[in-house]
């Protein structure tokens, strides 16, 4: 059975970002640093009760 990854929540939101980025400039992709800022936002969010609890996969 293959181990689960903290960021299985995360994964389809963070390859829609990258995707997105393809087609951005240079000045506005995101880098790792700001995709962690944001995952741990989400994840506060979601912490606070203002975010739905993610889905399980599977």
């Amino acid at each position: 059975m293959p181990r689960t990854s903290v960021l299985d929540p995360a994964k389809g939101w963070i390859d829609a970002m990258l995707r997105e980025d393809r087609t951005a400039p240079r000045k506005q992709k995101h880098t790792a640093r700001r995709i962690w800022q944001r995952r741990a936002f989400h994840h506060a969010l979601w912490r606070a009760g203002l975010l739905p609890s993610p889905k399980p996969r599977g």
